[in-house]
């Protein structure tokens, strides 16, 4: 006993980490603005989380953001319109061993700044976000509804005036003059439960500021960002707000109005592959009453990149909602696995699809909603709303066992509505679930 005691205490304590912060870098600046790159040095524990911060005193066409092993980070936040002031963030989870620096390659031109930012215990990247201004202010604050406890908001702010921050929410953790008149800062700061965190900072002098911020989560899968509209058009385009990430997969929802049995179909600018899901075996789901069509697809993403998800389904021009998703961590291949059957019932308040037997433990339940009339939104017990726009929602579950699931919602008033859902797989690395994280990329954040 004397023996298994201690043992059994080790790995109690393994398992009740807590998510932390665990350095950053000094500075990297170039204020001659005719360099085509920096290189900061610093050397992270493999596995970790990291965030490459970049402020620049112009907008920056940055090419790429690479570790010594040739990794490349992808971005996970861009700056918001400001004048003079700038800031980027870079970030990747589960970094790999060896690494000793970074190098940010761009366009000569601006004045630049990059730090870098590590913390342990984290899964993977959870939510993004911008904020700026061109016009003069004293304060900068970004604001993000993280989605687990001891989550992490980190920030790159972007000062000009040779004004210093002082952080007001958040945890300063860099700060330095910048093209002999700005500053630049990368903070952070923890959440004890999911909630709305905001990194702010004051200044003295009235000026243009830019905030990155990107969000760690100690979560296995994280809900990001949401992409949605609704439009009269005979088509209806979407673009995401931060670029795709290869490996990642869209999950697109549709709302056609007066198209009955026509499929939805979707497009993008990168050629990927979007495969319809077909309740029941086939692949409209239709409000039969009212004559509307709901449909959603998925795809692989093959090349990181901006992007537009094109709904189109015969050019009927009418009312069209489309919801975008980019969701990470799923399984490289054979990701579906079961849909549901087309429900469709008059004068409700509330929908339950029918059952889904899931082959695999670790799956995701995605389900998708329609209404003939704009109504309010709730989610069914265990599922997350995505989105609501319109006559439009989709709401999320992920389940760790296999078993027999159904999706329901609740409108706000009675009428018809029709939906299905499908699970979607995602792997487990040597009995836990492997790291990933739900992007959804878009203009709207919607918990």
């Amino acid at each position: 006993m004397r023996k298994i005691l201690p043992l059994l205490t080790l790995l109690l304590c393994a398992a009740s980490a807590r998510a932390t912060y665990v350095g950053s870098s000094s500075p990297v600046i170039d204020n001659t603005g005719t360099a085509t790159s920096i290189t900061i040095t610093y050397s992270p524990t493999a596995g970790n989380c990291v965030a490459i911060g970049v402020a620049t005193s112009a907008a920056a066409t940055i090419s790429s953001v690479k570790d010594n092993n040739n990794v490349v980070y992808p971005q996970r936040s861009q700056p918001a319109v400001a004048s003079s002031s700038f800031s980027y963030i870079y970030a990747l989870c589960n970094v790999t061993s060896g690494i000793t620096s970074f190098t940010v390659t761009f366009t000569a031109g601006p004045a630049i700044e990059g730090i870098v930012w590590e913390g342990s215990g984290y899964s993977g990247i959870g939510q993004s976000g911008v904020a700026g201004s061109a016009a003069g202010s004293t304060s900068g604050t970004t604001s993000t509804t993280t989605q687990a406890s001891n989550n992490t908001v980190v920030s790159m702010f972007m000062l000009p005036d040779g004004n210093t921050p002082v952080a007001t929410a958040g945890n300063m953790r860099q700060n330095a003059l910048f093209h002999g008149v700005s500053t630049g800062a990368m903070f952070d700061n923890s959440s004890a439960s999911p909630a709305s965190t905001t990194n702010s900072l004051t200044w003295t002098t009235s000026s243009a500021y830019s905030v990155s911020s990107v969000e760690f989560s100690t979560a296995k899968i994280n809900y990001t960002q949401v992409a949605s509209s609704s439009t009269t058009a005979t088509t209806n385009a979407q673009a995401l707000t931060f670029p795709k990430v290869a490996g990642d997969y869209f999950i697109v929802a549709g709302y056609d109005g007066l198209n009955t049995g026509v499929n939805i179909t979707f497009t993008d600018g990168g050629s990927d592959s979007f495969t319809q899901l077909t309740p029941g075996g086939s692949a409209p789901c239709n409000l039969a009453t009212d004559g509307d069509t709901i449909g959603a697809s998925f795809a692989k993403i093959g090349a990181s990149g901006t992007d537009t998800v094109t709904m189109a389904n015969g050019g009927t021009s009418s009312h069209k909602v489309i919801i975008v998703a980019e969701i990470s961590g799923l399984a490289l291949s054979g990701v579906l696995d079961q849909t549901s059957n087309c429900t469709d019932t008059l004068a409700v308040t509330s929908l339950t699809t029918s059952s889904m037997s899931t082959t695999s433990a670790n799956e995701i339940i995605f389900a998708v909603f329609g209404v003939a009339n704009a109504l309010t939104f709730t989610a069914g017990a265990n599922f997350t709303i995505l989105a609501q726009v319109s006559t439009l929602a989709d709401e999320v579950r992920v389940v760790t066992s296999t078993g027999s699931y159904t999706a329901s919602i609740t409108t706000s008033t009675s009428g018809e509505i029709a939906g299905f859902a499908a699970t979607f797989m995602y792997p487990t690395t040597g009995g836990t679930l492997q790291s990933g994280a739900i992007k959804l990329g878009g203009n709207a954040i919607v918990h």
